[in-house]
């Protein structure tokens, strides 16, 4: 899963772009995050931290508002992703942003933050469509009472941590229950260690370039990156435990010479 999430600068042809080009990687699906600026904050939240220098940014209601898109623009992007072959996943941040989004996504993928918002979770329960449970900001209490309210698909490991360092992003959490990896360590080398881990479903973040301007950048691969990860994730895939003796038996009839010897 190709997660573009707010890289787009509230740009629509930015987000037409990068589901060609994800889906050019290789990937299955590509997911954005649907903000509703009134629901999620107010007029006089401030930044803790100012990262961005655009005037409308000034209060963090400003930045979503300019992350949104309306129910038009979201059935546009489902129906681009779904012409390039890609399921269409979205991160709903309050019931209005599921109202918006009603019947386009192939999942719902809650976020770390959302765990415990047994409204949100009730929701999206009720809806046709399966779900992907984050974890990042969680503790296991709180992710098997949401197992039992929306009953996802795939939870995923993840650390809110942006970018990860490698000691924290905690793949060996991935067990019966965490069947996937949310990572922003910002390299491709988790994602395909998960793979071979055996996890069922592995997210990361793009971006263009590591040069460009936005929140997720430090913690995304550029596409570039993105190909070789799924590159990596199909080889890793392929490996696994082999019958050593039927592997030899195969072998049997090979001629091999050591120093001009048979042997």
């Amino acid at each position: 899963m190709a997660e573009v999430g707010n890289v787009h600068e509230g740009s629509l042809g930015n987000c037409h772009a990068f589901i060609d080009a994800v889906a050019e990687a290789g990937v299955d699906a590509v997911k954005f995050q649907c903000h509703v600026a009134s629901q999620e904050s107010s007029p006089q939240e401030g930044w803790p931290k100012r990262f961005s220098f655009h005037p409308q940014d000034d209060t963090r209601q400003g930045y979503w508002r300019r992350m949104e898109f309306d129910r038009r623009e979201w059935s546009m992007l489902c129906h681009r992703a779904a012409a390039c072959n890609l399921k269409f996943i979205v991160t709903p941040f309050c019931i209005e942003a599921i109202e918006r989004c009603r019947g386009f996504p192939n999942y719902w993928k809650i976020g770390s933050g959302q765990v415990s918002n047994k409204r949100l979770l009730m929701e999206v329960q009720r809806e046709p469509e399966d779900v992907i449970l984050s974890t990042g900001m969680s503790t296991t209490e709180e992710i098997l009472d949401a197992n039992r309210l929306c009953f996802p698909k795939f939870i995923l490991q993840c650390t809110t941590e942006y970018p990860c360092p490698p000691e924290q992003i905690g793949l060996s959490e991935l067990r019966p229950l965490i069947n996937g990896l949310s990572d922003h360590g910002g390299t491709i080398w988790p994602s395909i260690i998960a793979a071979y881990l055996g996890a069922e479903m592995i997210e990361v973040h793009v971006c263009w370039d590591k040069r460009q301007f936005g929140a997720d950048v430090s913690s995304s691969v550029t596409i570039d990156e993105l190909k070789q990860l799924v590159e990596g994730v199909r080889f890793a895939e392929r490996m696994g435990p082999i019958d050593k003796d039927a592997v030899t038996a195969g072998l049997s009839d090979a001629r091999v010479y050591v120093e001009g010897k048979n042997v």
